[in-house]
């Protein structure tokens, strides 16, 4: 995963839907990562198509996010306990929820001036 930046700084997601986010009314196709620093390109598909490696962007900005959301797709699933332990381990506390939800969740923290990453997987 290229560690660039599709967007840089915290900004709030547009849409949602379609295989794909609408970020800064720009189009981006498929599973992204937003964290304080920008958004970028995730390769997830579901939570079994991604592993510790695809998180990096998450861990290399663990001091400045405070609160982690994870989209995982159109209904709740849970986290791997392997995924789970790893984000733990890097000081990362997170929620699990539907990728809509995520997405509402992640817009009111961005209000709200939070310092909030989600991983949201596209649906």
């Amino acid at each position: 995963m290229s560690l660039e930046p599709l967007f840089e700084g915290q900004i709030p997601l547009d849409t949602y839907g379609d295989m794909g986010f609408r970020i800064a009314n720009r189009r981006v196709e498929g599973s992204v990562i937003m964290t304080p620093a920008g958004v970028f390109r995730w390769t997830a598909s579901s939570f079994d198509t991604f592993g510790k490696a695809s998180l990096e962007p998450l861990i290399s900005h663990a001091a400045r996010i405070e609160v982690l959301l994870f989209g995982c797709g159109p209904a709740f699933i849970r986290m791997p306990k392997s995924i789970g332990e790893y984000l733990l381990e890097a000081g990362l506390r997170y929620d699990v929820m539907d990728t809509g939800a995520a997405c509402r969740t992640y817009n009111v923290l961005v209000s709200d001036r939070r310092r909030v990453a989600a991983a949201l997987i596209a649906i």
